[in-house]
């Protein structure tokens, strides 16, 4: 994996290229998220699509466990 800034071209800022280092490095610390996560897909749209349904999973997945201790301690 070619990670050399000295001979590139215009970085398209909708499309990840998951092979340069340097690109899964920015988008995934643009992101937030680890390298990994980056393999759902190749354009920024749809990974913050993917994250975003990701976080609201989690919320609900968090939210179903509160209410399901709360009716288990009543």
């Amino acid at each position: 994996m070619n990670d050399d800034r000295s001979n590139c071209e215009v970085r398209d800022h909708a499309h990840i290229d998951i092979n340069q280092d340097s690109q899964r490095r920015d988008w995934a610390k643009s992101f937030g998220v680890t390298e990994d996560e980056l393999k759902s897909g190749d354009s920024a749209s749809k990974v913050r699509d993917y994250l975003q349904v990701k976080d609201f999973i989690n919320r609900l997945n968090d939210y179903v466990k509160q209410h399901r201790d709360r009716a288990s301690t009543s």
